[in-house]
């Protein structure tokens, strides 16, 4: 958790709340994520300027064990709003006001580039991203972020009926066209 304005990131033990340690970061700490695998905790800030690559509010990497600062001031290009961190590849997406930076994982954090859209969901299981932009969710390749699948809902024109049914019974009409002109 952290402290706010104070700029202090603190750890808590799980069981009796009893604080472990605690480092400071710089004003206005935000939203966290954790990758267990590597134990380290990624925190945005906001409140102050960031350094490379990209400016503005700054992503922070700390060590899950001491909470001593691995990644510093990591310039996300963007007013943060939160990390999502794929344990699979030790990449961080941060999602920000223009829309997602992608950072390479430890040690160097590399800066990756940028995606369009917001950030939803990971699966590192399935080494996926899930990206919403505007009405659309795309599903996103965790190792190289390319589109596997556009928009996943199925939808549906202005008369309810779905477009890709249509376009499949054309299909099936256009066979049975076909097959009817070779039997004549």
């Amino acid at each position: 958790t952290s402290n706010g304005f104070d700029g202090e990131v603190r750890a808590y033990h799980g069981a009796t709340n009893a604080l472990i340690t605690s480092t400071s970061i710089g004003p206005c700490p935000g939203a966290f994520d954790v990758d267990a695998t590597a134990n380290l905790v990624y925190v945005t800030r906001q409140c102050a300027g960031g350094g490379a690559p990209l400016g503005v509010d700054p992503l922070y990497v700390l060590n899950g064990a001491n909470l001593a600062v691995a990644g510093n001031n990591l310039g996300t290009g963007g007013v943060v709003s939160y990390p999502l961190v794929n344990s699979r590849t030790g990449r961080v997406y941060v999602r920000q006001s223009t829309g997602i930076t992608v950072f390479g994982p430890s040690p160097t954090f590399t800066h990756l580039g940028q995606l369009a859209g917001a950030i939803q969901a990971g699966n590192p299981s399935a080494n996926r991203l899930y990206v919403q932009s505007g009405s659309d969710l795309r599903a996103l390749d965790g190792d190289a972020p390319v589109e596997l699948h556009g928009d996943l809902r199925r939808r549906r024109g202005r008369d309810g009926r779905d477009p890709q049914d249509e376009r499949d019974g054309e299909r099936r009409g256009l066979h049975r066209q076909v097959a009817e002109d070779e039997a004549a």
